[in-house]
C-alpha cells in the first residue's frame, strides 16, 4: 500500500495549521486514499494507474481546500500552492451567493416548494399591513400633511362657539371644523328622493387648511362663513361626479337637491381626495356649515355652547411646533372654562396631536375595536408566517442529511463552523427574498380582490390599498427576518456533523440523528398546534362575517 502521508503533509505545509488539526486531516485523507487505491486495484487497475488516480483525487481535494483557505485562512507572506489570498467581504458574499444559486438550482423541487410556502406567509402579511397602512399610517391627501393637527377638546367634538373662540389663536394659519352628515338626494326638480348621500358640513377654512385645489371649478372658502342659510353651494367628490353626472365636464352650475333644497355645484374634488375622516370614511359632498339650519331642522347648533357636534383641525404656522400650539390654545381653553363652566366642561383638557397615523382615531368610540381588529389580523397572519418558517426549517433539516458528507469534508479541510453557517444562511436568505418577491405578487392579487369587494355598509368607505414604499419596505424586513428565523437553527445543526464516521462512509452517530429528529418532531408538533388555533379563529371569523351580513343598518 503506498504511503500518502508525506505527500499530504507537503501539500498542507503552507497552511500552517495547528499540529493536532493537521494530524487529523492527514489521517483522514490518508485513510481515504488508501480506500480509494484498494478500490481501484480491486477493479482491475494497475498499481501505477491506481496510484495516479488516487493522487488526482488528492489534487481535487486540494482545489477545495484552496477555495476554503482563500475565503477564511490566514494570509501568508509567500505564495502557496493552495492559492491562499486576502479575504474581502464583498468577494466572500459574492461567492456565497453564486454557490447558493447553483445549489438551489440543482434542487428545483425543494426550491419551488420553499418559495411557494414563504410566498403564502409573506404575501398575507404584506396584504394585511397594507390595510393597516391605509387606515393608520398613510398621511392625508393634503398639502404638507405633517403641518396638520387635530384639536382634541377633551372629547372628539366641540361646539361652534368654542370653535370660534379657539380660532382666535395665532398659532394656526387656518383652523377648520367639520361634521359628518347624511342627506336625502333628490332629483333636479326637487320632487321625491333618489337615495341617500353622505357628506360633510364644513367651515369656510376647511379647504384652505387642507391646501387641496378642486379638480374642476373651485372649492368654497371663507366667504361662506356668513349668515346662516346664505350660501347654497356644494362641492362634490370625484366618484360622485362620475356616478351622478357621468363625468360631464359641464357639471359646474348644475343643481344637486339635498334634503329638498337646491344646491349649486361649484367644484369637483380630485380623485383620491377623501376629506379628513379616519378609517376610510369617504364623503361625497361638502356643504358650507352655515347651511346646517336649512338642511337639519331642530335645535340651534350655532349659538348653543354646550352642543358638541364639530371636529376641529388646523394647519400650524411655519415654525410652530405642536407643543407650542398646545400651550397657546390651552390659554384660550382655560379662559373659556372659567367664563363658561357649565358649557365648556373638559375644554381645559384640550390636546393637539398629528392628524395622520394612529392618533387620528383618538377620541372615537370605535377606535379600540379597530385597533383590536387590526391587531388580531396582524397576529393571525404572523402565525401563518411562523408556520411557513417552521415548515421550511423542517425541509432544511431533512435536506441537511444529504449534505452531511459535504459538510464533513469541508470541516476536515479547515473550514470553520462560522463559515459554514454563513453559507447556509446565505441559501436561506435567497429563499426568503425569492419568497418575498413572490409574496408581493400574491399581496397584489389579494388587494385587488379586496378592492373589488363591496360590503353593504351604511356609509361610503374606501381604502387606498396599494403596495407603496412603506409596504414594500415592510415586506423586505419580514423576508429578511423570516430567512434568519427558519435558517439559523438548521444551519447551526448542519454545521456540526460527526466528521470521522462520515468520511469513512459510516454515517453520523445516533445521538446526532436523534437530536435532529427530535427538533424536527418539535417543529411538526408546533405547526399542528398553531394550525389548529388558526383553524378555530378562521371559523369564528367567518361565522361573525355571516352574522354581520344579516344585520340591517
Amino acid at each position: 500500500m503506498p504511503e500518502w502521508k508525506n505527500e499530504i503533509r507537503r501539500q498542507l505545509a503552507s497552511l500552517k495549521l495547528e499540529p493536532i488539526r493537521e494530524a487529523e486531516i492527514v489521517d483522514e485523507l490518508s485513510q481515504h486514499l488508501d480506500d480509494r487505491y484498494a478500490e481501484l486495484r480491486a477493479g482491475g487497475s494497475a498499481e501505477d494507474d491506481a496510484y495516479r488516480s488516487a493522487l488526482a483525487e488528492l489534487s481535487e481535494r486540494d482545489l477545495l481546500a484552496r477555495e476554503l483557505r482563500r475565503l477564511e485562512g490566514p494570509v501568508t507572506r509567500e505564495p502557496v500552492i493552495l492559492g491562499a489570498r486576502r479575504s474581502n467581504m464583498v468577494g466572500d458574499v459574492w461567492l456565497d451567493l453564486r454557490y447558493a444559486v447553483r445549489l438551489l438550482g440543482k434542487n428545483p423541487g425543494f426550491t419551488a416548494v420553499a418559495i411557494i410556502t414563504l410566498a403564502l406567509g409573506i404575501g398575507a402579511n404584506s396584504a394585511i399591513f397594507s390595510l393597516v397602512n391605509a387606515i393608520l399610517l398613510r398621511p392625508l391627501a393634503a398639502d404638507k400633511p405633517e403641518q396638520l393637527v387635530r384639536v382634541y377638546t377633551g372629547s372628539s367634538h366641540t361646539s361652534f362657539p368654542n370653535y370660534s373662540d379657539l380660532s382666535d389663536s395665532q398659532v394656526f394659519s387656518a383652523l377648520a371644523a367639520h361634521s359628518i352628515a347624511s342627506f336625502n338626494l333628490g332629483n333636479a326638480e326637487g320632487e321625491g328622493a333618489t337615495g341617500r348621500v353622505w357628506g360633510e358640513l364644513v367651515t369656510g377654512s376647511y379647504f384652505p387648511a387642507l391646501g387641496v385645489p378642486a379638480f374642476i371649478g373651485q372649492a368654497f372658502g371663507m366667504e361662506t362663513d356668513g349668515p346662516p342659510g346664505g350660501h347654497p353651494v356644494v362641492v362634490v367628490s370625484h366618484g360622485f361626479w362620475e356616478r351622478r353626472f357621468g363625468a360631464d365636464a359641464g357639471t359646474l352650475g348644475k343643481t344637486v337637491v339635498l334634503n329638498g333644497h337646491q344646491f349649486t355645484v361649484i367644484g369637483i374634488m380630485p380623485e383620491g381626495f377623501r376629506g379628513t375622516f379616519a378609517f376610510g370614511l369617504t364623503p361625497e359632498v361638502w356643504v358650507p356649515v352655515t347651511m346646517q339650519p336649512v338642511l337639519q331642522q331642530g335645535a340651534d347648533r350655532f349659538n348653543d355652547r354646550g352642543r358638541e357636534w364639530l371636529e376641529v383641525f388646523g394647519r400650524l404656522q411655519p415654525g410652530v411646533s405642536p407643543s407650542q400650539a398646545q400651550a397657546a390654545i390651552g390659554v384660550i381653553a382655560r379662559r373659556l372654562v372659567k367664563d363658561y363652566p357649565d358649557q365648556a366642561r373638559g375644554l381645559d383638557r384640550t390636546e393637539i396631536f398629528p392628524m395622520s397615523g394612529i392618533f387620528a382615531l383618538r377620541g372615537f368610540s370605535f377606535a379600540p375595536a379597530i385597533f383590536v381588529f387590526l391587531g388580531l389580523l396582524t397576529a393571525i397572519v404572523g402565525l401563518v408566517l411562523l408556520i411557513a418558517c417552521a415548515n421550511i426549517a423542517n425541509l432544511l433539516l431533512a435536506r441537511a442529511v444529504t449534505r452531511q458528507k459535504e459538510v464533513a469534508i469541508r470541516l476536515a479541510l479547515g473550514a470553520s463552523r462560522r463559515r459554514l453557517i454563513r453559507q447556509f444562511l446565505t441559501e436561506s436568505m435567497l429563499l426568503a427574498l425569492a419568497g418575498g418577491a413572490a409574496g408581493c405578487l400574491l399581496a397584489f392579487w389579494i388587494l385587488n380582490a379586496l378592492r373589488s369587494f363591496q360590503p353593504n355598509l351604511p356609509v361610503p368607505m374606501e381604502f387606498d390599498l396599494t403596495l407603496d414604499a412603506r409596504v414594500l419596505g415592510y415586506t423586505l424586513v419580514v423576508s429578511v427576518m423570516s430567512g434568519v428565523l427558519f435558517g439559523l437553527v438548521p444551519a447551526w445543526h448542519s454545521s456540526k456533523p460527526d466528521i470521522v464516521p462520515l468520511l469513512k462512509d459510516e454515517g453520523g452517530t445516533r445521538g446526532g440523528r436523534s437530536a435532529r429528529f427530535g427538533l424536527r418532531n418539535l417543529l411538526v408538533a408546533g405547526q399542528v398546534a398553531v394550525s389548529l388555533v388558526l383553524l378555530i379563529c378562521a371559523g369564528l371569523f367567518i361565522r361573525s362575517l355571516q352574522q354581520v351580513h344579516y344585520v340591517r343598518f
